[in-house]
C-alpha cells in the first residue's frame, strides 16, 4: 500500500507544478542576408538642412550580424558632396523573431555616427515596406539643429 500512495503523493505534486502556459511566439523572422529592410547597400535621401535648398544624402553601407536583436553597418556617406566615414547599428524589435544565425529581425531603430564628426549623428527610429520600397524615418543632428528626412534605398 505504500508503494501506491507514494506514487499517487508524487504524481499530486508533479501536477501542481505546472507553472503558466507560455505564450506562442508570434514574432516576425526576417532573413538578415536578403531582406530589403536590412540597411545595407546604398541609401539616399534629401536634407533641408537650414533655410537653403535641399542637400543630397548618400549612404553606402555594410551591414553585419551582431545578435538576435542587432545588427551593425559601417561604410561611406557623402552629404553636400563631402565623404566620410560612417558607423552605427540597428536595432531590432521584441516584436520579430531570431530563428538562424542568417536571420534577424526587421529592423526597429538606426542609430548612425560620423567619427570624423563627433557632433554629427543621424538616428532613424521607423522603418516602413510596401512591396519593395523601403523607407526610414530619420533625423539628422548636428550639435542642436535637427532635420527630418526620409531615407530611400538606391542611387540619387
Amino acid at each position: 500500500m505504500k508503494p501506491v500512495l507514494s506514487a499517487v503523493t508524487l504524481l499530486a505534486l508533479l501536477s501542481a507544478c505546472r507553472g503558466n502556459p507560455v505564450p506562442p511566439d508570434t514574432r516576425e523572422a526576417v532573413a538578415f542576408a536578403t531582406d530589403p529592410r536590412i540597411l545595407r547597400g546604398v541609401w539616399t535621401a534629401q536634407l533641408a538642412l537650414g533655410a537653403g535648398d535641399p542637400t543630397s544624402l548618400t549612404l553606402d553601407l555594410t551591414a553585419t550580424y551582431h545578435s538576435e536583436s542587432s545588427y551593425t553597418v559601417a561604410g561611406r556617406s557623402t552629404l553636400a558632396g563631402q565623404t566620410s566615414a560612417v558607423e552605427g547599428f540597428v536595432n531590432g524589435s521584441y516584436q520579430h523573431r531570431y530563428l538562424q544565425a542568417q536571420l534577424s529581425q526587421v529592423p526597429a531603430g538606426l542609430w548612425l555616427r560620423f567619427p570624423d564628426s563627433p557632433n554629427v549623428t543621424i538616428t532613424c527610429p521607423a522603418v516602413r515596406q510596401t512591396g519593395s520600397d523601403v523607407r526610414w524615418t530619420c533625423r539628422y543632428l548636428q550639435g542642436m539643429a535637427a532635420t527630418d528626412f526620409t531615407l530611400t534605398r538606391g542611387t540619387p
